[in-house]
């Protein structure tokens, strides 16, 4: 999005204009079909409303609040969630070990359901801070709008276009992977995702 000396936005070349519109295309394609990953044994959309923009937090992570400590780790391949006295971190009153990031198995746990309404909400709220793959909607953020075609992304360019690499980059290997099911609709989100590759590269020749 450029703008003049006074701040205001500048329309966009057509250039610009047509790209948008294969960013919209593909958008539009992958909102009416489909198309799943497989992450981290975790089944993902392709999709703007679901993306990952970066790496979760540094583990492990921990607060302590009302004199307990709660604190969130991953060793062995193991997630394990601890909460425990503050002062004396051998009083425990939750321990709770997942094979995988599991925002719903943690709630299920059973020693999860052992601590007070309180507990629980602060434990979530350190466990989902710790989420390996954060996921943001590019059509419903804070940003923008940024406008391409019948189609608005509330984000900011660099998100849009972070976003839109991960996205390439996961049909890529949904395709390369034998993760994609045949079907018509499916396929056709690759024409305009195509044809933005070859607009990245007829940049890079420039």
């Amino acid at each position: 999005m450029q703008r003049n000396g006074n701040g205001d936005v500048l329309p966009d070349a057509e250039p610009a204009q047509k790209f948008k519109l294969l960013v919209r295309d593909l958008h539009v394609c992958l909102d009416s079909f489909h198309i799943e990953i497989t992450r981290d044994e975790a089944v993902e959309r392709i999709s703007f409303r679901s993306v990952c923009l970066g790496r979760g937090a540094n583990l492990p992570r921990s607060s302590d609040s009302y004199g307990l400590r709660y604190r969130v780790e991953k060793a062995n391949g193991v997630w394990r969630s601890v909460v425990c006295s503050a002062a004396n971190p051998n009083n425990i009153r939750a321990t709770i070990e997942l094979p995988t990031f599991d925002v719903d198995a943690l709630q299920d746990h059973a020693q999860y359901g052992s601590l007070s309404v309180a507990q629980r909400a602060t434990l979530l709220a350190l466990y989902q801070r710790c989420n390996p793959r954060p996921m943001t909607d590019l059509m419903s953020g804070s940003g923008g709008p940024i406008s391409a075609g019948d189609v608005e992304f509330r984000c900011s360019d660099t998100q849009l276009f972070a976003g839109l690499i991960e996205i390439v980059y996961a049909m890529r290997n949904a395709l390369l992977h034998g993760e994609l099911q045949p079907h018509g609709q499916a396929f056709a989100a690759y024409e305009p995702a195509y044809r933005i590759v070859m607009r990245f590269l007829d940049a890079l020749k420039n």
